[in-house]
């Protein structure tokens, strides 16, 4: 849902105005000195802040120690969560990254930081609007290289459907 909903009138008639927003495509992780051949097990944050909610963290990628993602040389992009909001780029925008390689055992003192720090996107200081780019963080072990877009004229919107009834034929196959 538009969670900073700018307009007055809930009715059919009401309309948003465009801003610039943050679009996150895909994020791969790139270890350097590690040995690529084998998986790796990653975890820790991406999270974007921007001038919505107080600069509060919302996140794109979250997962716990417990909870780690395999990376292999075939599959090295991180499975994304669906931001809270839209990302706006009204102000600026804080991409924080902080992403660490598991090594076995229980001693978490003993993993490694492959990516640790952010990168500040301004929305006056951006001449890229409007087309692909990468956002690149690197650390002593590898770097987090985000596929993004930044949009200049973007406007938030949610997609609800309600099916009163589903014909049975679409019912066999949304399920198999």
């Amino acid at each position: 849902m538009d969670h900073w909903n700018n307009c007055r009138n809930k009715g059919d008639g009401c309309k948003e105005e465009p801003y610039a927003m943050l679009q996150i495509f895909d994020v791969k992780v790139l270890p350097f000195t590690l040995d690529v051949t084998r998986p790796v097990e990653v975890y820790g944050i991406i999270a974007v802040r921007d001038d919505v909610d107080e600069y509060r963290r919302n996140y794109i990628f979250n997962r716990s120690r417990d909870n780690p993602v395999l990376i292999t040389p075939a599959y090295d992009s991180l499975p994304l969560m669906s931001p809270t909001r839209g990302m706006s780029m009204a102000e600026a925008c804080l991409i924080e990254t902080d992403i660490r390689i598991k090594v076995q055992g229980e001693d978490a003192t003993r993993d490694l930081t492959m990516a640790d720090g952010c990168r500040c996107l301004q929305d006056n200081l951006c001449s890229s609007f409007d087309y692909h780019s990468k956002i690149r963080i690197d650390g002593e072990l590898g770097a987090v290289l985000t596929h993004s877009m930044l949009i200049h004229d973007a406007v938030e919107a949610t997609v609800q459907l309600d099916f009163r009834r589903l014909p049975a034929a679409a019912a066999i196959s949304a399920c198999g």
